[in-house]
């Protein structure tokens, strides 16, 4: 699986980010509108190992993608 990375300084503590990306629907805001993602199922929560399944449109076609959570 392919892995992105990215590194971005932002005024808050490491836990106030993570708790804002751990609130039920972070993904859902972080997406832009214009991209046709539909999540097929979601995690209760961002612990390592945690799935998210969802479709991703490219072209004629919607193959599904899983993304995981995990440190490191």
């Amino acid at each position: 699986m392919a892995t992105f990375q990215k590194s971005s300084l932002i005024p808050a503590s490491a836990d106030e980010v993570y708790q804002w990306h751990a609130r039920e629907g972070a993904f859902e805001r972080l997406t832009p509108s214009w991209d046709e993602i539909r999540t097929l199922s979601a995690p209760q929560s961002l612990d390592d190992g945690a799935r998210r399944v969802m479709e991703l449109q490219r072209g004629p076609v919607r193959p599904p993608s899983a993304l995981a959570a995990g440190r490191g």
